[in-house]
């Protein structure tokens, strides 16, 4: 109703307090003082205590929903005439409702705006996929290759019929019996990083099954996976040094 001039307002207040008489069977006041105090007390009601902002529909759905026990609990009208004091509680109720709502909503256009930068990330490292498969395909060397995150991505997609499936070009690492905490810290650096080279390995493995193949591309035009499954095989060579003979 803030959209409203003083004459809309008031013609408005009358026809919502009219048709609210008819949804929860309430009286209306007969005398034409009684009922311009009511009218102009609803407005100053509306307009002081936040709800102005609600349109004339609004106020008729809060009191439709009281009368279908839809709000939190039912609002019975006092003296079975209509009256302010009525009114404040039907439209609270419908309000806390309303704001309850309304933030599952943000919150779920939150979720979904999270899910599609995440996708749109997901994207950036499938087009990575696609461009390095061609270079390894165009026989560039392997040093020339920039493979990082693509194994996360493939792995993620279901190219691998196994999960974990780098852990096959893992060289266990040598752990001592007593560490103090900056070694322990050291070793979690060097494994990180060694399964950092063996997802690497793993993208090799496959890129070098599908050239045997003559499979050429591994995700479509709009980015779907197009190969899933491959089972690497259960014994691979391992580089002596995880870390120091891979060759990225």
């Amino acid at each position: 109703m803030a959209d409203m001039s003083q004459k809309e307002s008031e013609t408005a207040a009358t026809g919502i307090i009219f048709k609210i008489s008819v949804i929860c069977g309430c009286q209306l006041p007969t005398h034409d003082a009684h009922i311009n105090a009511l009218e102009a007390e609803f407005l100053t009601f509306l307009h002081d205590f936040g709800y102005y902002s609600l349109t004339a529909e609004e106020i008729l759905v809060a009191f439709r929903m009281n009368a279908a026990f839809k709000l939190r609990e039912r609002v019975e009208v006092y003296g079975a005439i209509f009256n302010i004091d009525y009114a404040s509680k039907v439209l609270m109720l419908y309000m806390e409702d309303r704001h309850r709502l309304d933030r599952k909503l943000s919150e779920k256009m939150r979720e979904i705006k999270a899910d599609e930068q995440l996708e749109q990330e997901a994207n950036v490292r499938r087009r990575k996929v696609k461009a390095q498969f061609s270079l390894f395909m165009s026989g560039v060397d392997m040093g020339e290759l920039d493979l990082t995150d693509c194994f996360m991505q493939l792995d993620q997609d279901g190219a691998y019929l196994k999960r974990n499936s780098e852990e096959r070009f893992m060289k266990p690492l040598p752990r001592g019996l007593h560490v103090d905490n900056f070694t322990r810290l050291s070793q979690w650096g060097e494994r990180m990083e060694a399964r950092f080279q063996a997802g690497k390995l793993a993208v090799i493995d496959l890129f070098e099954a599908m050239k045997k193949t003559g499979k050429n591309e591994i995700y479509t035009e709009d980015l779907k996976l197009i190969h899933k499954d491959y089972d690497l095989p259960e014994e691979v060579v391992v580089p002596a040094d995880p870390i120091e003979d891979l060759p990225f």
